[in-house]
């Protein structure tokens, strides 16, 4: 009688799947957590950015401005106090009417290529018009943007404190 011995040779490579599952896995865990780290890296230095710029609109607002008498002719950089944080409606009212008309350019003016939204408050949080005037630039409630980033500078006009609110997304 002959015996008919068979051997069966099931989950022989197993250990070896196993490995290159777990080294599969590893390599997508690898690439997802660096793609995701750059994105995040991305996105704090756009908010660091935006920062900086509100931070240097909202200094040069506050400056005189060059040449210190400027009009919208001659203007090199956009400033509207007299250099003691007192606004000057004159200032204000020709930057208003230069960001009406030439809004890039205004943008150039205070040195940034973001967009900017300039406005006015009193004490009490309420709008605060200057000659009619209570904002300037795009208004960013309109465009809903993912940063936005406000800086506020306290100014004089006309002997009331007011807040001077800038905006850039």
């Amino acid at each position: 009688m002959a015996l008919s011995i068979s051997i069966k040779r099931k989950s022989q490579i197993w250990s070896l799947d196993l490995m290159v599952a777990v080294l599969i896995f590893l390599c997508a865990l690898l690439i997802f957590y660096k793609y995701s780290i750059n994105v995040i890296d991305v996105e704090e230095q756009g908010v660091e950015h935006l920062l900086l710029d509100a931070k240097l609109i909202s200094s040069y607002l506050v400056s005189t401005g060059y040449p210190e008498d400027w009009t919208a002719s001659n203007v090199t950089l956009i400033g509207l106090t007299n250099g003691e944080i007192r606004l000057s409606k004159e200032k204000v009212q020709q930057f208003s009417s230069l960001a009406l008309s030439d809004y890039t350019n205004s943008r150039r003016l205070l040195s940034t290529m973001n967009d900017y939204y300039i406005s006015f408050e009193d004490k009490n949080g309420s709008l605060f018009e200057i000659e009619g005037i209570s904002s300037i630039g795009k208004d960013y409630s309109a465009e809903n943007p993912d940063n936005l980033i406000k800086v506020e500078r306290v100014v004089i006009y006309n002997s009331s404190i007011i807040k001077l609110m800038v905006h850039v997304w």
